[in-house]
C-alpha cells in the first residue's frame, strides 16, 4: 500500500540525487577577472574560493566575456608604457581628474 508518506520520502530521495549543477557564467568582465584568479590560486582568491572561481571559470571558458577580460587586463599597464600617458602642467597622479583624462586618452580623444 502506498502511503503519503512513502510517496513524500521517495520524492525527496530522487531530487537529492538526481539535481545537476549547471555552471553560472559571469556577468561583468572584472567579475570573470576575479572567478579565473580565484580559480587559478591554491585557496581562492579575494573571499572566493578555488571551486567556485573554477565552476565559474569553466562556464565562462571560450565567452567573448572571458576573452575581453582578459584582452583589457593589462591595458592600463601598456597605455602607460606607450607614452601617450601625458598630462597637462599641474595635474596630480592619481586623482579623479586625471583618471578621467587618461581614460579619454585610451579611448584616442584628448
Amino acid at each position: 500500500m502506498i502511503t503519503s508518506d512513502n510517496v513524500l520520502d521517495t520524492v525527496k530521495h530522487a531530487t537529492a540525487h538526481d539535481t545537476v549543477r549547471r555552471p553560472m557564467p559571469s556577468v561583468s568582465e572584472p567579475q570573470a577577472r576575479l572567478m579565473a584568479a580565484a580559480a587559478h590560486t591554491p585557496g581562492g582568491y579575494g573571499g572566493v574560493s578555488q571551486s567556485v572561481g573554477r565552476d565559474f571559470n569553466q562556464a565562462d571558458k571560450g565567452s567573448a566575456m572571458l576573452k575581453a577580460a582578459m584582452a583589457n587586463r593589462n591595458a592600463r599597464k601598456n597605455f602607460e608604457r606607450s607614452g601617450r600617458d601625458v598630462e597637462p602642467k599641474g595635474m596630480k597622479e592619481g586623482t579623479p581628474r586625471e583618471e578621467a583624462y587618461d581614460a579619454r586618452q585610451m579611448r584616442g580623444g584628448r
